[in-house]
């Protein structure tokens, strides 16, 4: 049994954990890191492969609705800058690490 504090301000957790639920909880997170992923791709590739200008907003909606179906999008930071390719605009995705170090501590790493 460990008392850990939080990366947020006033918040501490105590974690009890054996080593098949530490397993489980890390291979819980993996998948949803290859969901995330995937779930990603799709309109990371029609961007990249666009020969005209996309609706920069529809794109938004995709990713938007994307984040809330996997229920932990806060762990990414997903914008779309203006750019020259044919599109109009990128996908930049950046993953939060201190979520990532949250997780492994609450898994009991």
């Amino acid at each position: 049994m460990k008392l850990f504090d939080s990366d947020l301000p006033g918040e501490r957790f105590i974690l009890c954990r054996s080593d098949a639920r530490r397993s489980k909880e890390r291979a819980m997170r993996e998948k949803f890191g290859q969901r995330a992923e995937t779930a990603l791709e799709r309109p990371k590739s029609r961007i990249v492969h666009a020969k005209k200008p996309l609706d920069k907003s529809q794109v938004d909606r995709h990713l938007s609705s994307s984040a809330t179906q996997l229920s932990r999008g806060d762990r990414f930071d997903i914008s779309l800058p203006d750019s020259d390719n044919p599109a109009g605009f990128a996908l930049r995705v950046r993953i939060h690490d201190e979520f990532d170090r949250w997780a492994e501590l609450s898994e009991g790493s």
